[in-house]
């Protein structure tokens, strides 16, 4: 009994070692392949990782948004920024595209951010045109929007689309991008700011606003009404009133005149006819 004993015994451990050999094998195996995909998935990652931060950013044309932007479209802007020669993310220089895009006279400010690997954003504010007047330059008038601060751009939109007044006498000499009206004439660009967001729309009753420069640095106004050929002189303060009192004097002058009247003279705090 004891020799049968051990013979079974015997071939029992011999099968656990066996089966033990071929789980260690697999085990090997499973351990050999996961090693594999580990190494490979970080190979991959290295090579996303390469191509993120140095063939994008380094070779690819930066892909850039700009938003703020109406009277300037987008291919307008694109061409100023040509003048930089960038031809990757990398060599997109921040601060020179500030300075080319803030010297365009119709832009009165400008941000850009950066976002990596190659996305640049843009955001612009356009002037707004408050008023617009006409310059000679090289012997043919040039059409000038005016901004609320006084300065001027070369117009982008038609005085009769933007339904902006027309100013004319201000003394400007000569004609530079980006200029400013005299400050003495600053605050009447205020006064039509102003004017222009009250619910009733005063300009559509005249048709130009000429400005007459007195002696001793102050000046006069000369409000010229649409359909009329009747002349309205006002001093420099523009306002509702100045409106009003404005129609109720031409109303006046056309009803109870037996002449022709060429002249209505506001100031004083009168009413002179001509």
């Amino acid at each position: 009994m004891s020799d049968f004993s051990f013979g079974l015994d015997e071939e029992y451990f011999s099968s656990s070692d066996f089966e033990n050999e071929q789980i260690e094998k697999k085990s090997d195996l499973v351990t050999r392949v996961v090693k594999i995909i580990v190494a490979l998935l970080i190979f991959v990652l290295v090579i996303e990782i390469g191509i993120y931060n140095f063939i994008i950013p380094s070779k690819k044309h930066p892909r850039v948004n700009i938003s703020g932007n109406s009277a300037y479209s987008a291919e307008e802007i694109a061409s100023y920024l040509k003048t930089l020669n960038c031809t990757s993310f990398y060599n997109f220089d921040v601060d020179s595209a500030l300075s080319v895009l803030s010297s365009i006279p119709g832009i009165k400010d400008v941000s850009i951010k950066k976002v990596f690997p190659d996305k640049i954003y843009i955001e612009i504010e356009e002037r707004k045109p408050v008023s617009v007047t006409y310059v000679n330059s090289n012997g043919r008038s040039v059409p000038l929007q005016i901004d609320d601060e006084g300065f001027m751009f070369p117009e982008k939109v038609k005085a009769e689309e933007s339904k902006v007044p027309i100013i004319s006498g201000i003394p400007v000499e000569y004609l530079n991008e980006g200029m400013r009206i005299p400050e003495k004439y600053r605050f009447l660009i205020k006064q039509i700011e102003s004017l222009s967001e009250c619910k009733d729309n005063y300009f559509q009753f005249i048709s130009e606003i000429c400005v007459m420069p007195k002696e001793f640095g102050s000046f006069d106004l000369i409000l010229i009404p649409i359909n009329s050929k009747i002349k309205v002189f006002t001093d420099r303060s523009l306002n509702e009133d100045t409106f009003k009192y404005m129609m109720v004097a031409l109303d006046i002058a056309k009803k109870t005149s037996n002449e022709k009247v060429s002249v209505l003279d506001l100031r004083y705090g009168t009413v002179s006819v001509k």
